[in-house]
């Protein structure tokens, strides 16, 4: 999937570059980036006049090459850092090379809510939710308080190989909760797209790892088209506090059903939707 297409260009444009300006002007300051940029650099190009640093990682050594011609190419030579390495990994390695704190992070992964690699011929599991975990807490470690970052994350919608890991964390989640409520998100109805139980689970999942540590922004959800895939885009506002403590405890039910979502075909064309009709139907995308 490319990062370079009508849609995604949209969210980063018409939804997320409103978002750094402001940033830019309440910290008076350019912005230091870490984040998955691709061989395409389109995040940074429709970003640069107000990012200062960039630390980019990509996974493939066959398109180093490529992305070291294109840091020449578009000038970023002066500001741009790549490390070719497994960006999980690194993360989980706490490797001295992710030199904390960034003002902006953004995950566009083209992969699902469970991401998978091999360690010594076994394969682990890592839910991704853990490493934002790792980076929320790396930032609240170097942050003062009163500081903050935006945090863009962009997971696939689809289902991954072992989906039983989603669903358990679904159902230690929301084992408090009623359970007529959340009835949709633990059935095993396919009419129960994966990608409306992504859009619910994580944005809550973030809220509490989060907790005590940072004040939290959230806007508007993303659900968009992408080839063959849907994608679910969330944008945070953390805000270092560290006398914040906020009560999290009946958010589960209630956060999103309250909220819009924000839908985006394939073509472009897009709409808001209410969070409870969102989750309640089967294909919100028919509904265009």
């Amino acid at each position: 999937m490319s990062y370079n297409n009508i849609v995604k260009k949209k969210v980063r444009t018409k939804y997320n570059l409103p978002l750094i300006k402001q940033f830019c002007r309440d910290y008076n300051k350019k912005c230091r980036y870490f984040g998955l940029t691709g061989k395409d650099f389109s995040d940074i190009l429709d970003w640069n006049s107000y990012i200062q640093d960039i630390l980019t990682v990509e996974y493939n050594k066959s398109l180093v090459p490529e992305l070291i011609k294109n840091i020449h190419a578009y000038k970023l030579d002066s500001k741009t850092r790549l490390v070719n390495s497994d960006v999980i990994k690194l993360i989980c390695s706490n490797d001295p090379r992710i030199d904390y704190p960034f003002d902006i992070i953004n995950f566009d992964f083209l992969g699902t809510f469970i991401y998978q690699f091999n360690n010594k011929n076994k394969e682990k599991r890592i839910e991704r939710i853990e490493v934002f975990n790792k980076i929320i807490k790396k930032q609240g470690a170097f942050l003062k308080a009163g500081r903050g970052f935006l945090f863009f994350i962009t997971i696939n919608g689809h289902r991954g190989r072992d989906i039983s890991i989603f669903e358990n964390a679904l159902k230690s989640l929301f084992r408090k909760n009623n359970r007529k409520e959340i009835k949709w998100l633990l059935s095993p109805d396919n009419n129960v797209r994966q990608y409306q139980k992504i859009a619910y689970v994580l944005p809550v999942l973030i809220f509490k790892k989060c907790l005590n540590l940072f004040d939290v922004k959230q806007f508007k959800i993303i659900v968009y088209q992408a080839n063959q895939n849907i994608m679910v885009h969330l944008c945070y506002y953390l805000i270092k506090n560290i006398k914040a403590h906020i009560d999290f405890s009946d958010i589960d039910s209630k956060m999103l059903t309250e909220s819009d979502i924000i839908l985006i075909r394939k073509d472009g064309k897009e709409k808001y939707i209410k969070g409870n009709q969102f989750f309640s139907t089967e294909n919100p995308f028919n509904n265009f």
